[in-house]
């Protein structure tokens, strides 16, 4: 999120718990996105950025109290720990009589968690100040798909505040979340109604992760991306997703099942649905990036279930995070079977019924 504000040309604050983090943004006022594809690595630069700690209140109060937009990104089970400060930012902004709106984007991989922090905020709040927050302050749900693997400890000790990423970041919102017209931010685009998203996600992209750690587990092995070279598991986890997975959304929202896995730029991505709140045309969301299958080499297994095409699965576990770099062993510890990383190229050639559409980003 920081990335897309800056890119928005906003000033971005973070706060946060990470002393060594926080010096390093402060003593460069900016920090380092290292973009990652199987290809080919860039380093970007975000900026301008300062920090604070959590423990200084009144700082982060007035930096909340300030704000024109906000995002959070701790995990959910953070939030109750962040919702007193963000509780006492309103405060302060009612103090300062701001009538601007203040909306803040929920970026953690929970159901419903705009409407779930909504009330862990109000139950900060003075009772005279719901009506303030009602009418001023917007919880807005989203969904991520991008991913950062942990820093090796060499890294951080080079950087701490370096981040792996891959260059996808669009942001799918809930536009009914928003107090007031959603700011433009770039790459962020609002859609009603949202409910669409978090199920596609919850009954597609989570499923068909779930299916790869088990059976990834099942067969010992450690990281995803080595459960994805089994053709076996791969061909079993993209079973699960379409058409499966794809029916309970298809069905509630009155969709094809097969629309929901349109190829685009060598992404699967839901076809047009719900139309966005702002733009007119077909709309785009997060969804699995597919694997170049070229070259020579073994025949991979025959497609289950019917499919006729196949698509890496995206990494699971934070969604808010970025993807971590090809085929090469993972960068951090945490990439167990059930937090893989995107499915490396695959060698051998599949029969045409099976084979991805080829990513026009390379």
């Amino acid at each position: 999120m920081g990335q897309l504000f800056s890119e928005s040309g906003y000033g971005v604050t973070f706060v946060d718990v990470d002393r060594t983090l926080l010096d390093a943004l402060n003593g460069r006022g900016a920090y380092t996105i290292r973009l990652v594809t199987n290809e080919r690595t860039e380093e970007v630069t975000v900026g301008p950025v300062r920090a604070l700690h959590s423990a200084d209140t009144a700082a982060v109060a007035d930096a909340l109290a300030r704000a024109e937009i906000g995002a959070t990104a701790v995990g959910a089970g953070v939030l109750k720990h962040i919702a007193a400060p963000v509780a006492a930012g309103i405060v302060r902004r009612a103090e300062l009589g701001i009538a601007t709106p203040f909306n803040l984007i929920l970026c953690e991989n929970l159901h419903g968690a705009a409407a779930i922090f909504r009330e862990m905020v109000l139950a900060h709040l003075p009772a005279g100040l719901h009506g303030y927050a009602a009418a001023h302050i917007g919880f807005v749900d989203t969904v991520i798909a991008r991913m950062v693997p942990p820093l090796t400890p060499e890294l951080r000790a080079a950087d701490p505040s370096l981040i792996l990423v891959e260059p996808y970041k669009e942001l799918p919102v809930d536009r009914e979340g928003f107090i007031g017209p959603p700011p433009p931010i770039v790459h962020m685009t609002p859609y009603s109604p949202f409910a669409f998203f978090t199920d596609r996600k919850l009954y597609i992209h989570n499923a068909g992760h779930a299916v790869l750690a088990y059976l990834g587990h099942l067969r010992g092995y450690e990281y995803g991306y080595e459960a994805l070279a089994d053709d076996e598991i791969y061909f079993q986890a993209r079973g699960a997703m379409v058409p499966p997975g794809a029916r309970q959304p298809a069905r509630q929202y009155r969709r094809p099942a097969c629309a929901l896995r349109q190829p685009r730029a060598g992404r699967y991505d839901a076809a047009p649905g719900p139309r966005p709140a702002a733009q007119a045309g077909a709309w785009r969301s997060a969804g699995g990036r597919s694997a170049q299958r070229a070259g020579a080499g073994r025949r991979a297994r025959p497609p289950r279930h019917g499919h006729r095409s196949r698509a890496a699965l995206r990494p699971a576990g934070r969604s808010h995070r970025a993807g971590a770099p090809g085929s090469a062993a993972p960068t951090g510890a945490g990439h167990r079977a059930g937090r893989g990383l995107r499915h490396p190229a695959r060698r051998g050639t599949p029969p045409p019924c099976c084979r991805a559409v080829q990513s026009s980003e390379g």
